[in-house]
């Protein structure tokens, strides 16, 4: 078939690792489909692409949050250890802070959606 009469024109190519390219092979197997070109045409064209966008979903806030508390977790751990008793305003603390964290989660995963 000469070029003139092809349907697709447009020749388009990339590289990738061996690795990516036998999880592209074992996706083209489950697919059921024997040509790399028409699974990486319908990948391309038929799958959806998520876009997200890290630097609005308040990540940096959440990490800090988590490694603040986290060296509070290990204060409380540390006062426990060495005077043997459990506070309840400690643990009072540590749960309003854990709430704090699912709040973050929350907002990020509904910015997801």
């Amino acid at each position: 078939m000469s070029m003139k009469n092809r349907t697709r024109s447009v020749n388009l190519s990339f590289w990738v690792t061996p690795e990516e390219r036998k999880i592209i092979e074992k996706k083209m197997e489950i697919a059921h489909l024997k040509k790399m070109s028409d699974f990486l045409r319908q990948a391309a064209i038929c799958e959806r692409v998520l876009v997200y966008d890290y630097d609005g979903l308040a990540l940096r806030d959440m990490t800090k949050e988590i490694n603040r508390i986290g060296v509070n977790i290990n204060q409380v751990a540390a006062r426990v250890n060495s005077t043997d008793n459990v506070y309840q305003e400690d643990l009072d603390y540590l749960k309003t802070e854990v709430e704090k964290i699912w709040q973050l989660q929350k907002s990020i995963l509904s910015k997801l959606r």
